[in-house]
């Protein structure tokens, strides 16, 4: 029976850490999950370099035991994954500025609700619906979790780090928005088709 490499164990442990790091761990749990799977290697080190020494019994042992530890792993990683995925069921979004979500809501949803407000000439409003379809659709694709008590600096913020392929154009959504909204103002035609247009960039963005 031939042994296992170390290498072929390090190339594994490298495309789980890949996997870990895409849906986005909390970086507490990715940190512990990374040292245990450290520690758990350099032993599986250890047994590999003394296995060329050692007779064909103690060799069987070693694969067994190797084998053992890379289930351990495989346990420890579904057994996150789990709890994060059913933690992620509990942080289910309720509202989006202002506008309930259910089972019904969708990107287009708003969208469509959006232009109800256009037609009427409440583009203030329209702009809202709009934004909000973003937000949705960022926190359906788990790209960004909505929490009602983060800024639109914060979210910004969060998607650098995060390094989004679209954050610049959401920034200029965001900052476009905030303008909009927060002004308490109506805007005309004119203002509205530019903020459209910058979204219009971060749709495009988005579906490359």
């Amino acid at each position: 029976m031939e042994m296992p490499s170390y290498d072929i164990f390090n190339d594994k442990v490298d495309q789980l850490l890949g996997s870990l790091k895409y849906i986005k761990l909390h970086k507490l749990i990715f940190e512990m999950v990374v040292k245990i799977l450290e520690q758990i290697g350099y032993i599986l080190s250890q047994l590999f370099m003394k296995s060329s020494s050692t007779s064909g019994a103690t060799i069987r042992t070693q694969i067994i035991v190797g084998l053992i530890a890379i289930t351990i792993i495989i346990i420890i990683i579904i057994l996150i994954i789990f709890l994060l995925i059913r933690r992620r069921h509990k942080k289910k979004v309720r509202s989006i500025l202002g506008e309930k979500i259910n089972k019904d809501s969708t990107v287009i949803s708003f969208l469509d609700k959006s232009k109800f407000y256009e037609e009427k000439g409440e583009y203030r409003q329209a702009v809202r619906l709009r934004f909000v379809a973003a937000l949705f659709f960022l926190h359906q694709a788990h790209i960004l979790y909505h929490d009602y008590s983060m800024t639109g600096k914060e979210m910004v913020t969060k998607l650098k780090e995060d390094k989004y392929i679209a954050v610049e154009d959401f920034e200029t959504i965001t900052n476009g928005f905030n303008k909009i909204w927060y002004s308490m103002t109506e805007i005309d035609v004119a203002a509205f088709k530019v903020w459209c247009e910058e979204e219009n960039s971060f749709w495009r963005e988005v579906e490359k």
